[in-house]
């Protein structure tokens, strides 16, 4: 039986002076096959016999040349929403700005960016056995951005912002084309939205999620698919000076760093930490410890791999 939205919403608004720690888990980028979907099958219920307060997806619930049908999406769908603790997904390019492909069907990317919000974004809520209530930013312009999300755990804000990597359709051209236009401007507005809302709400602490691996370490010369946002976030994160904590996926690779600090000359922004998920053919998951009553809040563990399937 799910736990009712009103009872899990109570459990998410805490105090934010309570000092409790938590962990959470992070993946993505899988699964890209059926092997790899009965892998994530077995990780999600795995998520059952953890302590995790909740899990977030940051994107790409396919590969980048499979189907783009509402099948597909179903699928996803069913396979997500059976997680047993409450999961947070965020729109990855192979969701959609990729499903111009032959082999992705040839859709147009647009219109599967509209059957996913209809699918996964509409409700103020996680997917999952348990759910968890959800601030999604409100329409604006052409649909866009109830995949925007935000949520407090134990007084520290989580959001999730709907940034994609194959240059975040950006466009070729001199002009950006305008789906992403609409989205980077609110993709910025919530942005600068969540952190003065954690300024006011005396957040210890920040979680961003993305999908893109935008190249955060280039500064000064982001990539113009995203520098709007870039230099708002590494501003906010200067004025914020409490630790951020960015988690992303897209290349399928573990890391974690501080790309805005150098150590070596104490030099740059050291608040900020990034964390990027493995993704196909590894399907695992990130461990994050929260711990508000630490000076750096945030302990990224290793990766966890899928459970082998039994003999």
């Amino acid at each position: 039986m799910r736990r009712s939205l009103a009872a899990v919403a109570l459990l998410a608004g805490c105090t934010l002076s309570a000092a409790e720690s938590f962990t959470f888990a992070a993946l993505g980028d899988a699964p890209y096959n059926w092997n790899e979907r009965d892998a994530m099958v077995r990780m999600l219920d795995g998520f059952s016999r953890e302590s995790l307060a909740f899990a977030v997806h940051i994107g790409d619930i396919k590969s980048g040349h499979s189907d783009c049908s509402d099948a597909t999406y179903s699928d996803r769908l069913k396979l997500l929403d059976d997680t047993p603790v409450p999961l947070i997904l965020i729109p990855g390019d192979n969701d959609w700005t990729d499903c111009n492909r032959i082999t992705s069907g040839g859709w147009v990317p647009e219109e599967r960016l509209a059957k996913l919000r209809e699918m996964f974004f509409t409700r103020p809520e996680s997917l999952g056995r348990q759910r968890m209530a959800l601030e999604r930013q409100p329409v604006i312009e052409a649909g866009c951005c109830p995949e925007n999300v935000r949520w407090w755990h134990i007084g520290i804000l989580f959001v999730g912002l709907h940034i994609v990597g194959s240059a975040n359709n950006r466009g070729s051209g001199q002009d950006p084309t305008p789906e992403f236009a609409a989205r980077n401007s609110a993709n910025i507005q919530w942005l600068k939205e969540s952190f003065a809302m954690a300024h006011t709400r005396g957040s210890a602490g920040i979680v961003l999620f993305i999908h893109a691996n935008a190249n955060i370490e280039r500064i000064p010369r982001f990539h113009r698919a995203y520098v709007d946002v870039l230099e708002l976030l590494k501003d906010e994160t200067v004025l914020f000076g409490r630790p951020v904590l960015l988690v992303h996926g897209d290349t399928h690779r573990f890391r974690l760093d501080r790309p805005w600090w150098q150590a070596k000359t104490s030099a740059g922004i050291p608040n900020l930490q990034r964390v990027e998920v493995p993704g196909s053919p590894t399907v695992a998951w990130v461990p994050v410890h929260v711990d508000p009553k630490s000076s750096d809040i945030f302990t990224v563990m290793a990766p966890r791999l899928a459970p082998a399937p039994a003999r």
